[in-house]
């Protein structure tokens, strides 16, 4: 109005000059710039309609800001994309990209393209800078195979180390879980890494422009080596903004393996097993932890069954649960006549501890314990000699006390350790697994042991030898318990190999930390059922991973 007003104030409104001004402002007015600003940004020529934008910076060698056109409403993430850089050596080059994300800043739309191939010879005319979207059928399924688009879950980001890589998160069907396998290249190697966790998080644009996105976060098993059913650790970090894929392993072919190679299970989503060498695992003692129903007993029975064929195997039971579920039902190794006898031995003693000790028979006392010792010892023999029984059971036997049961199950295992070093010693060495189910029972911590505590540490100072020397002598362990908090730390960190489950207490996760990782002890709690952690000597693979332990 202030324009019209000086107009006609100082020129004639019948003047050409006044007509022309007039006009010149009419058609300011009303041109739409931003219609002005596709039609001669790039070097005075027409948009085409398959152009979206123009590059505006690099945030990386791969990683293009896109300012993109208003008028272009259609553009999504995850379509495809081709340009010329106008800092590339040739201008024959063309690169091939994706959407990677979309987002408003100050009222204008921006968009990151990704690079996903190395720039190939064109003929086509493309304008430098400028960005077209590939709309032919035909050549984006082609692309979209090739450049893996289905597959892409992210780009890593910075914070990444050689052993565990962040990443941002962006995958076309949002179907990526704890667990799940990616892949990604690093001078020329085909590393392999496994989710453990993502995070929410907000980057701030500019002023009050936010944007959300997700962080994940993976750590590194390595490159696969089919010829030692393993992966193997890779020494570098990948530079940031490198793509990342969901793991296709439809191309390796797994190698046949048998005993003592085992199958505990597969990666989450793939083929690729999980190995473990179980004359490792039984030799250097092996601990299954989790909470109930996570599948450890399950677990535990399977291993059983295949390590029985050259192994005699003890399960030391005291609720007869675990026992009750395996077929056939096991044998006592102690007979019913043989356990009467020994607990009438042990309870006339304990009576006669209870005495002074100017009134104790301390020569029947040393008789009636060397009775005990041979009586044992003659029926781990029998056991140990029958070879058509490879799976026994130490049941408890009907004595008087709490006390009596402690000494009764120490003596048992102090004989079967003297038994062991024995035959290892005469040349006849013998392999055995002492499966501790609900091991809490048997070999408590001590702040948690009942009973008349000098007692139950008697027995776990036992048992705690035979972890320490028996490797030595064939005697390995098979520990199963719930919670770490409650079981002696003396055997528990004795256990190379470790199986953890789903868990919950933070004792399991400090305990655990130092076999695992502080990483990987984050997922225990988000752990699918028959899904677990493992780590340890027997593992084929040196770092901890999770695996599914599903049977199909």
């Amino acid at each position: 109005l202030a324009f019209i007003f000086f107009l006609f104030s100082y020129h004639s409104a019948q003047s050409t000059y006044s007509v022309v001004l007039f006009l010149f402002w009419f058609l300011i007015l009303i041109i739409d710039p931003n219609y002005i600003h596709n039609k001669f940004l790039i070097k005075n020529v027409d948009v085409k309609s398959d152009q979206i934008g123009e590059i505006f910076g690099v945030q990386s060698k791969k990683l293009f800001l896109v300012k993109l056109f208003e008028d272009r409403k259609s553009i999504k993430k995850f379509d495809i994309v081709k340009f010329r850089y106008s800092m590339q050596d040739s201008s024959a080059l063309m690169i091939i990209g994706i959407v990677f994300d979309t987002y408003l800043l100050n009222q204008e739309m921006w968009a990151k393209v990704l690079q996903l191939k190395e720039p190939e010879k064109t003929e086509e005319k493309l304008e430098k800078n400028a960005v077209y979207k590939i709309t032919d059928r035909s050549k984006c399924r082609s692309l979209n195979s090739e450049i893996k688009v289905d597959r892409f879950v992210g780009v890593i980001i910075d914070g990444s180390t050689i052993g565990k890589i962040k990443f941002e998160y962006s995958k076309k069907a949002d179907d990526l879980q704890e667990g799940d396998l990616l892949e990604l290249q690093v001078g020329g190697k085909r590393l392999f890494y496994q989710v453990i966790s993502g995070i929410t998080e907000k980057e701030k644009l500019e002023a009050r422009n936010e944007t959300g996105f997700i962080d994940g976060e993976a750590i590194q098993l390595g490159e696969w080596c089919n010829e030692d059913l393993s992966f193997r650790k890779f020494g570098w970090v990948p530079s940031i903004n490198t793509p990342v894929f969901k793991a296709d392993v439809s191309d390796i072919e797994v190698k046949e393996f048998a005993l003592p190679n085992y199958k505990l299970g597969v990666i989450p989503g793939t083929s690729l097993p999980s190995v473990i060498n179980l004359d490792d695992a039984i030799s250097h003692h092996m601990a299954l932890l989790g909470i109930t129903g996570s599948g450890k007993s399950f677990l535990a029975r399977e291993i059983i069954d295949q390590i029985k064929t050259n192994t005699k195997v003890i399960c030391v039971d005291f609720n007869n649960e675990f026992v009750s579920t395996l077929t056939p039902s096991p044998p006592n190794i102690i007979s019913d006549v043989k356990a009467g006898e020994i607990s009438e031995r042990i309870n006339w003693i304990n009576n006669e501890l209870e005495k002074f000790g100017n009134q104790q028979d301390k020569r029947q006392i040393s008789t009636k314990q060397e009775e005990i010792k041979t009586a044992i010892k003659e029926e781990i023999e029998t056991y140990l000699s029958n070879e058509q029984c490879n799976i026994t059971v130490f049941e408890l036997p009907d004595v008087n006390n709490t006390t009596g049961i402690l000494d009764y199950t120490k003596y048992f295992f102090r004989v079967l350790f003297e038994t062991a070093k024995e035959k290892q010693n005469t040349g006849n060495p013998i392999k055995i697994c002492v499966v501790l189910e609900e091991a809490h029972t048997i070999i408590p911590e001590w702040t948690f042991s009942g009973s008349n505590d000098r007692t139950s540490q008697g027995l776990v100072n036992s048992i705690g030898q035979i972890t320490l020397q028996g490797r030595k002598y064939g005697v390995g362990f098979l520990v199963i318990a719930q919670r770490t908090a409650n079981v002696s730390k003396t055997v528990l960190t004795q256990c190379n190999t470790v199986i953890c489950f789903q868990a919950f207490d933070e004792t399991s996760f400090t305990f655990l930390g130092n076999y695992v990782g502080k990483d990987m002890v984050k997922a225990l709690p988000n752990l699918k059922q028959y899904h677990a952690v493992v780590a340890g000597k027997a593992v084929r693979s040196n770092m901890p991973m999770i695996v599914d332990l599903k049977r199909e």
